[in-house]
C-alpha cells in the first residue's frame, strides 16, 4: 500500500492507473510528428481538417433529410459553398487579372 494515499484520494478502493492498449502506436505516431516530413503531413491534415470544420458548421450535426441520397446531395452543396467562398477569398488576397497564368487554381 502507497504511504501517500491518504493525500491521492479518500476511495477505499485507491486510485489506479492504466496504460491505453494502442500506447505503442501513439508515441511512434507522435514520433512521426517531431519529424520534418511528418510536420508537413500534419499540415496538410490540419488544412482539410479545417475544410471539414467549416463545412460541419454549415451543415450542422444532424442529417437534414431522410434518406442517404438526399443527405449526400446536401454534403456536396455545402461543400461546394465552401469552395465558392475559398475562392472568393483567394480573389481578395491576389485579384484575378485575364490573361495571366498565375492565377490559375492549379498553381
Amino acid at each position: 500500500m502507497c504511504p501517500l494515499r491518504a493525500d491521492c484520494t479518500n476511495s477505499k478502493k485507491g486510485r489506479t492507473v492504466s496504460i491505453h492498449p494502442s500506447e505503442a502506436l501513439m508515441q511512434e505516431l507522435r514520433g512521426r510528428q517531431s519529424t520534418a516530413i511528418g510536420r508537413v503531413d500534419l499540415r496538410k491534415r490540419t488544412t482539410v481538417e479545417h475544410s471539414l470544420a467549416h463545412i460541419g458548421h454549415w451543415q450542422g450535426n444532424r442529417a437534414r433529410y431522410i434518406g442517404q441520397r438526399k443527405n449526400l446531395f446536401d454534403l456536396r452543396r455545402v461543400a461546394v459553398v465552401h469552395n465558392l467562398h475559398v475562392i472568393a477569398q483567394m480573389d481578395k488576397v491576389r485579384p484575378i487579372t485575364p490573361g495571366l497564368e498565375s492565377n490559375s487554381c492549379t498553381g
